[in-house]
């Protein structure tokens, strides 16, 4: 009795060939996008409503109106400002002990 091995001729082959040629065609279109491709400026992303903000940007604030007016002076505070209180030990790399 023999067995007899016998390779298959067929599509299969060159099927695989395109699977491999397309994954490798992705990947390197992916690489390109990621790390190569050139990025567009910051003014081409921008919508142009958004242009009104830079113009609200550039114009000046008026603190005092602000810190002055009746609404900002009735503000209080209810919480106490912290307290700074002792941080970390002499020395830092002593052992921890439990004897002063």
């Amino acid at each position: 009795m023999a067995i007899l091995v016998e390779e298959e001729t067929g599509r299969k082959g060159v099927f695989g060939v395109f699977i491999i040629a397309a994954i490798v065609i992705l990947l390197g279109a992916a690489t390109y996008y990621l790390f190569f491709a050139p990025t567009p400026f910051i003014e081409v992303v921008i919508p142009s409503r958004l242009e009104t903000v830079s113009k609200i940007s550039e114009s000046g604030f008026n603190t005092s109106a602000v810190f002055n007016s009746p609404v900002y002076r009735s503000l209080r505070q209810y919480v106490d400002e912290p307290v700074l209180g002792e941080i970390g030990r002499p020395n830092p790399f002593s052992p921890w002990t439990t004897r002063p």
